[in-house]
């Protein structure tokens, strides 16, 4: 899974590009320039896994890459959840955001569902993106989690993505085959991703591949444990 969600991702793309899957019963003609263009759910998904590695490549003189999500809230619900729920009510949901992930467990199991919406009007109330499968009961010692990674991660990641397919399909339909909007999504994420380099943004659970005060270029290079082209194995 990528940096981001499909939700967040709905959120930065402009009005007339939409992600979903075409079917024969809701035909979608793709018109970047003169209607509404549907991007796939798998084809959306990469330009997340796409988005995701270059995050990855720029972080890694300095956090551990893949970064790794983190656990931020851990609430009891105030009410049960019923099968089939898709709000859940907890006692401050201003800790939670759209497009982050959501954890709910007891002593039989866990399930984790992206936050699609957090109503104006409501302190409590947080809306999934699908149905609860199972009854979760307060009694029973249930816990509802927001785990996500750290930001600006997941909107760094979204812009991005969002910008990668906006050129592709700028590069097929426009003269010139560079969009305004997707440059500024790129400028917006490379400044965060600046500030985070030079230590202004820190990502809150993640580990660094260094020491913290020394220039990165004497730092030794992380590898994994696995076998290089040479058959010969790294060690961490």
């Amino acid at each position: 899974m990528g940096y981001c969600t499909l939700n967040l991702m709905r959120a930065v793309l402009p009005r007339l590009i939409t992600i979903g899957d075409t079917t024969m019963t809701t035909p979608t003609i793709q018109k970047p320039s003169g209607g509404t263009t549907t991007i796939e759910t798998k084809e959306a998904e990469r330009f997340i896994d796409l988005a995701s590695q270059h995050i990855n490549g720029r972080l890694r003189p300095v956090y551990m890459a893949p970064l790794k999500r983190v656990r931020f809230v851990e609430v009891e619900p105030i009410s049960n959840i019923g099968q089939g729920a898709t709000k859940i009510y907890v006692p401050d949901n201003g800790s939670f955001n759209i497009g982050g992930w959501v954890k709910i467990e007891d002593g039989a199991g866990n399930e984790t569902f992206t936050i699609k919406l957090i109503p104006e009007n409501s302190f409590n109330e947080i809306e999934l993106d699908t149905a609860v499968s199972r009854a979760y009961d307060i009694s029973g010692g249930t816990t509802v989690s927001f785990v996500t990674y750290p930001d600006p991660i997941p909107s760094m990641a979204a812009r991005i993505a969002v910008s990668m397919i906006i050129d592709k399909l700028f590069t097929s339909e426009q003269a010139p085959d560079v969009s305004n909007y997707g440059k500024t999504l790129r400028t917006n994420a490379s400044g965060d991703m600046d500030s985070i380099l030079a230590g202004t943004i820190r990502l809150e659970g993640q580990d660094h591949t260094g020491r913290r005060f020394c220039r990165t270029s004497v730092r030794d290079t992380w590898s994994t444990t696995g076998e290089n082209q040479q058959g010969v194995t790294r060690e961490t």
